[in-house]
């Protein structure tokens, strides 16, 4: 039997150093590449989870009504991406910061905050776009009109509100309905209000009949078993429409109409739950009430 020191030696001696020496030189810089690469993905990991923990931050305070705070937030994250590398984080903040400057607005320096706030939109639907971001592309489109009709009450009113009832239109084009009904009703109320604005600048009769088939849309979604707020909010519109429109065409159907829909949103409007909507809606409803009185 052969010495198993000596066959190791054998063995040993035997190895081409050559072909060792190519292998080396071959697999030394293969695994210094795989490390670089490793080292690469570590900080991309630990980079987007910095930067996901820094949009939940900004998230907090857009939710606890910190709007300036919340803007320099996003603001901060916004430096250290772009809209090529990040699309969908970038486009998620540039709409955040569009929603605070609009609720800014309504504190301190209206104007100003809410042109922010549709230049924000506007920057974020370079990303989001109907075909590639549907969903996306319906809410900033929404949060756009929105804000069109807040500076409509300020200046070039129905410059804005055609700006406004645009945005809404194609917010429309974003949403698949069963999958997003409560979106979905929120811009069809949205656009009522819109064109009910309109109506008091021209083609008021039309304008009217175009809000009116808005907010029936929106109450298709919004019904008072599913989502009662919003029924009961789009009612409210929808009996204030009616109310118009009856001083243009059919006066006693549409304050009948009118006060029908203001009786159904004081189905959710209680006292005792709503006060200050009870108040309004009861109000309204006495107004349509009068009116139909001879």
């Amino acid at each position: 039997m052969a010495d198993p020191g000596l066959t190791q030696q054998i063995a040993l001696a035997n190895i081409n150093w050559e072909i060792v020496a190519v292998i080396v030189a071959i697999g030394l810089p293969l695994i210094a590449s795989l490390y670089s690469k490793w080292q690469q993905r570590k900080k991309e990991t630990e980079f987007k989870s910095q930067m996901d923990s820094s949009i939940r931050d900004a998230d907090a305070l857009l939710d606890s009504s910190e709007y300036t705070d919340a803007i320099n937030k996003y603001d901060s994250v916004l430096n250290t991406i772009s809209p090529k590398n990040y699309p969908d984080q970038w486009g998620n903040c540039k709409n955040s910061i569009g929603m605070a400057f609009y609720n800014l607005s309504l504190i301190i320096n209206q104007e100003l905050n809410i042109k922010r706030g549709i230049q924000a939109y506007k920057e974020a639907l370079l990303i989001f776009t109907k075909d590639r971001h549907p969903f996306n592309y319906a809410i900033t489109q929404n949060n756009l009109g929105s804000a069109y009709v807040a500076l409509s009450g300020i200046r070039e009113k129905e410059d804005n509100l055609e700006k406004a009832i645009d945005a809404f239109k194609e917010a429309q084009k974003g949403y698949i309905i069963e999958s997003y009904p409560i979106d979905y009703a929120m811009t069809q109320n949205n656009l009522g209000i819109a064109y009910t604005a309109l109506s008091q600048i021209r083609e008021r009769e039309d304008n009217l009949q175009k809000a009116i088939n808005a907010f029936k849309e929106a109450l298709k979604m919004n019904t008072i078993d599913d989502n009662p707020i919003n029924y009961a909010a789009t009612q409210n519109n929808l009996g204030g429409a009616y109310v118009a429109l009856s001083k243009v065409r059919e006066n006693e159907n549409n304050l009948q109409k009118a006060i029908n829909a203001f009786e159904e949103a004081l189905k959710v409007y209680t006292i005792e739950s709503y006060p200050i909507d009870y108040a309004i809606t009861q109000n309204n409803l006495e107004l349509a009430r009068n009116y139909l009185r001879p």
